[in-house]
C-alpha cells in the first residue's frame, strides 16, 4: 500500500522554515545597517549645525567638547570622543560609568582611510554593560560587547579639505538591536505564517492527486490475499483501475485451481521423499561426524607441525616454507621483501632470576604484542598486496621474526622497526613483576642480501648481533661488511681464548712519581695483547671482547699473578724505597672469593700484601651486591691496598664512599685534561683533592701530560703524578731503570722552576 512520504514532508517543512528564517535574518541585518546609517546622518547633521553656529573656527572648536554629551541622546551611541588630527584627545563623554576614555586610539579607528572620509571600525569593549544594565543571555544575543565606532571629520576652516578634528561615536550593537526586536518578531511571525500556509496548501494538493493511487494500492493488496469485489470499487475509480482489478481476479481463480492439482501430487510425493530424506539425513550425520573428526585431527597435527605451542605463532618449519614461497614470488615478479630478526636483550638473566614460568609468560606477551602491533600498523597495511603480506614467527628461545612482503622502500621497513621497538619496550607485568624488555632487530632485504632462506636468515642474524654490539635496543640493516667483520671477530675471539696459554698477553707499567722525592713509588699494570698477526692490541679492543666471551676473570687472574711475579723481582732489588703495583679490577672479577685469589697470588710469589694495590671503579662499588663491603674488608685485613679509580666520573657520594676501606683516590684523566679549560674545571679538581684529604686518602692524578697541569696539581696538594709527562706505559725491562731513587728529581725541579719565572 502507498504510504505518505514523511521524509519528503519533513524536508519540505524544514526548507520552508529555513527560507522564512533567512528572510527574517536578511530583513534584520538591513534594519540594523539602516539604523546605524540613520544615526551617522543625524550625527553629521548635528555636527554641521554646531560648526555653523559661529564663524570663528577657534570658538567653534572650543564648543565641540562641551556639546559631546548631546550625541549620547542619539539611538545606540554609548560614548563620544573628540580627537585632534594628530590623535590627541580633546574631549570625551560616555553613557557607561566604567568607560573613562576612548577604548581605541584615533590611528586604529581611521587606519587606511582618507582624512576627509567618514570611517567605521567594529571592535569589542571588554566588560561592556548596557546603560540599562541588561547583561544576560538576551544581551549577548543582541550583540554583547560589540561596538561600531564611527569617526566624522570636522572642519572649521571654510573651503578646506583637511579636517580640524575628528568626532568618534561609539555605537553599541546591543543598544541598536533592542528597538528593532519587536519589528523583527513581527516579520518572523508573518514569514513563518506565510510559509506554513503554503505548506498546508501544498500538502492538500498532494493528497488530492495521490488519493486514487492509494485506493488502487488497497485493491491490489486485497487481490494478493485472494479477495476482490468489483462492486465495492468507488464510483470515482477510472476504467483503467477496474480493468487491472478484473485481470488480477481472473489470475487468482486460475491459480487456485492449479494449487489444488499440485496439492494432490505433493501429498503422494512427500511421503516417498520423507522416507528417503530420513535415510539420507542419518547417513549424512554419520559422514559429517567422520569428516569433522578427521579435520580436527588433521588440524591438530598441522598446528603441532607448524605452530609454536607456547606462543601459538608459526614455528621455524612454517616460517621456512612461507619464506621460500615469498622469495620465489619476489624473484619472479621482481619484488622485494624484508626479514626482521628479533632477539630479546638480557632474556637469559630474566629467565634465570624469575624462573622458567616467568620466562614463558614473557615470551607469550612478546608474541602477543608483536602480532597485535603488526595487525594495527598502518604502514604494514599499505604493503598489503597479497593474502598474507606479513608473518610473525617464533624460531625458538627468545628469537622472533617478522616478514614484510612486497615492500616499497627501506624507509617503510625502518618505520615498522621503530614501531615494533616502541611496542616491545613498553613495561609489561609478568607474575606481579613489572619488567622492561628491549629487543634488538637485525634486518635483511631479499633478494639483494640473499636469495634463499638460509642466506637471508643468516644475514638478518648477523645484522642483529652487530646491532647488539653497537648498544642493543635498536635495529640495523645488513651489509656485506658485517659478514667480513663477524668472521674477523670470530677469529679474534678464538685467538683471545688461547692468548693466555700461548703466552701472548703482556703487562706494561706506567710509573707513579712522587713530586716530593722524585722517585717512582708505584706502577700501574696495564694489559696488552701481542697478537702474532695484528701486532700489539690495546685493552680498549680486546677487553670488551673478553667480556662478551666470558674470559675477563681469567685475564684478571693472569694479570694479578703476573703483577705479583714482577713485584717479587722489584723486592729483590734494593731501591731504597717501597714500590707498589696497581692492578685494575672489573665487575666480572669482583666476587666473594676475590681476597682468596689475591692471597694465593701473593703467597705464590712471596710478595708483601702492602705492595699490591687493587684499583676499583666507582660504578663497581655502587653496583656490586650486598657482599661488596665484606669482600673489601677481607682484602684490607689481608693487607692489600684499595684504590678508587677514575674518581669523579660516577655518581657516588662522599658519605657513601666513606663506608669503604679505601687507601687511595685517583683523579680521573678527564678532569686533569680540562684543568686549563675553565675555572669550573679547576674548582672541581680542587674539590676532589679536598674530599680525598678529608677521607685521609693518598691522592694520585693520572693522565698528566703538560707542565701547567703538573704545576696546578702540585700547588693544590697532589704529590703523586702519573702520565705521559714522565713516562708512557713500558715493558718491565724498560721501566725497571726508572725505579732508581730520585730518578725524576731533576726533571721535576726543572718543570717547577720554569713555572715560577
Amino acid at each position: 500500500m502507498l504510504r505518505p512520504s514523511y521524509p519528503l514532508i519533513a524536508t519540505v517543512s524544514t526548507l520552508t522554515v529555513l527560507v522564512c528564517l533567512t528572510l527574517a535574518g536578511v530583513t534584520a541585518l538591513q534594519l540594523f545597517e539602516l539604523s546605524i546609517d540613520n544615526t551617522v546622518k543625524l550625527s553629521e547633521h548635528k555636527l554641521s549645525r554646531q560648526l555653523a553656529t559661529t564663524t570663528d573656527s577657534n570658538t567653534a572648536m572650543g564648543l565641540l567638547p562641551q556639546n559631546l554629551a548631546t550625541y549620547l541622546e542619539q539611538e545606540g551611541v554609548v560614548y563620544a570622543s573628540l580627537f585632534s588630527p594628530a590623535g590627541e584627545q580633546l574631549g570625551f563623554a560616555s553613557a557607561i560609568d566604567a568607560l573613562e576614555k576612548p577604548p581605541l586610539p584615533l590611528a586604529t579607528l581611521r587606519n587606511g582611510d582618507t582624512p576627509e572620509a567618514t570611517a567605521r571600525h567594529q571592535h569589542q569593549l571588554i566588560d561592556f554593560q548596557s546603560p540599562q544594565g541588561d547583561s544576560g543571555y538576551m544581551a549577548r544575543l543582541l550583540g554583547g560587547n560589540d561596538l561600531t565606532t564611527v569617526t566624522l571629520p570636522a572642519s572649521t576652516a571654510p573651503h578646506s579639505d583637511l579636517p580640524s578634528a575628528y568626532l568618534a561615536l561609539g555605537l553599541a550593537h546591543q543598544e541598536i538591536w533592542e528597538p528593532l526586536v519587536p519589528a523583527l518578531l513581527k516579520v518572523s511571525i508573518i514569514s513563518l505564517g506565510t510559509g506554513l500556509l503554503s505548506l498546508v496548501i501544498m500538502l492538500y494538493a498532494l493528497n488530492r492527486h495521490t488519493k486514487p493511487l492509494k485506493r488502487l494500492s488497497v485493491i491490489a493488496h486485497d487481490a494478493a490475499e485472494g479477495v476482490l469485489d468489483l462492486d465495492n470499487l468507488p464510483a470515482d475509480t477510472n476504467a483503467s483501475t477496474k480493468q487491472v482489478a478484473a485481470r488480477l481476479n481472473t489470475m487468482l481463480v486460475d491459480l487456485e485451481a492449479y494449487k489444488a492439482r499440485i496439492k494432490t501430487d505433493r501429498s503422494v510425493l512427500s511421503k516417498a521423499v520423507e522416507l528417503k530424506t530420513a535415510e539420507l539425513s542419518r547417513r549424512n550425520r554419520e559422514l559429517s561426524q567422520a569428516v569433522e573428526e578427521a579435520s580436527l585431527a588433521k588440524e591438530r597435527l598441522r598446528r603441532m607441525a607448524y605452530y609454536d605451542s607456547l606462543t601459538a605463532l608459526p614455528n621455524r618449519h612454517l616460517f621456512v616454507e612461507q619464506l621460500k614461497l615469498m622469495l620465489r614470488l619476489a624473484h619472479r615478479y621482481e619484488h622485494h621483501l624484508a626479514l626482521l630478526f628479533f632477539d630479546l636483550d638480557n632474556f637469559k638473566r630474566i629467565n634465570d632470576s624469575l624462573g622458567h614460568n616467568a620466562g614463558d609468560a614473557l615470551l607469550r606477551e612478546v608474541g602477543h604484542r608483536l602480532s597485535q602491533a603488526v595487525r594495527e600498523s598502518d604502514i604494514i597495511n599499505r604493503c598489503d598486496r597479497m593474502q598474507n603480506p606479513v608473518e610473525v614467527s617464533r624460531l625458538g628461545g627468545d628469537e622472533f621474526t617478522v616478514v614484510l612482503n612486497q615492500i616499497d622502500s627501506a624507509k617503510a621497513v625502518e618505520d615498522i622497526a621503530r614501531r615494533l621497538l616502541r611496542v616491545l619496550s613498553a613495561p609489561m607485568s609478568i607474575e606481579g613483576q613489572e619488567l622492561i624488555v628491549t629487543p634488538t632487530i637485525g634486518i635483511a632485504l631479499g633478494p639483494q642480501d640473499a636469495d634463499n632462506v638460509e642466506g637471508l636468515l643468516k644475514a638478518a642474524n648477523t645484522a642483529m648481533h652487530t646491532a647488539k654490539k653497537a648498544g642493543k635496543n635498536g635495529y640495523l640493516f645488513y651489509n656485506r661488511d658485517m659478514a667480513t667483520a663477524n668472521l674477523e671477530r670470530l677469529q679474534l675471539e678464538t685467538d683471545l681464548r688461547r692468548a693466555i696459554e700461548r703466552d701472548q698477553l703482556r703487562l706494561y707499567f706506567q710509573p707513579q712519581v712522587d713530586l716530593r722525592t722524585g722517585s717512582v713509588i708505584g706502577l700501574e699494570a696495564l694489559a696488552r695483547w701481542e697478537h702474532p698477526k695484528h701486532g700489539m692490541v690495546s685493552p680498549g679492543q680486546f677487553i670488551p671482547l673478553a667480556e662478551d666471551i666470558g674470559i675477563t676473570a681469567d685475564i684478571g687472574n693472569w694479570a694479578m699473578q703476573t703483577a705479583c711475579h714482577y713485584l717479587a723481582q722489584i723486592d729483590n732489588v734494593n731501591h731504597g724505597h717501597a714500590i707498589t703495583v696497581s692492578v685494575n679490577l672489573s665487575a666480572f672479577e669482583f666476587s666473594s672469593k676475590l681476597h682468596k685469589r689475591a692471597q694465593l697470588a701473593l703467597n705464590t710469589h712471596g710478595v708483601a700484601p702492602s705492595a699490591l694495590v687493587l684499583e676499583l671503579t666507582e660504578s663497581l662499588l655502587m653496583d656490586t651486591g650486598a657482599n661488596t663491603l665484606d669482600t673489601l674488608h677481607h682484602l684490607r685485613d689481608l693487607g692489600v691496598k684499595l684504590s678508587i679509580d677514575d674518581f669523579g666520573t660516577g655518581y657516588s657520594s662522599l658519605s657513601y664512599l666513606s663506608e669503604f676501606p679505601l687507601n687511595e683516590l685517583k683523579i680521573d684523566r678527564s678532569f686533569v685534561n680540562n684543568i686549563d679549560a675553565g675555572e669550573n674545571n679547576a674548582t672541581l679538581v680542587k674539590t676532589i683533592v679536598a674530599m680525598g684529604n678529608s677521607m685521609g686518602l693518598e691522592l694520585v692524578a693520572e693522565g698528566v701530560e703538560t707542565q701547567d697541569q703538573l704545576v696546578f696539581l702540585a700547588e693544590n696538594g697532589v704529590s703523586v703524578i702519573q702520565g705521559y709527562l714522565f713516562s708512557k706505559p713500558l715493558p718491565f725491562e724498560e721501566v725497571n731503570p726508572l725505579l732508581a731513587t730520585g730518578y725524576f728529581q731533576t726533571q721535576i725541579d726543572g718543570l717547577l722552576s720554569d713555572s715560577s719565572r
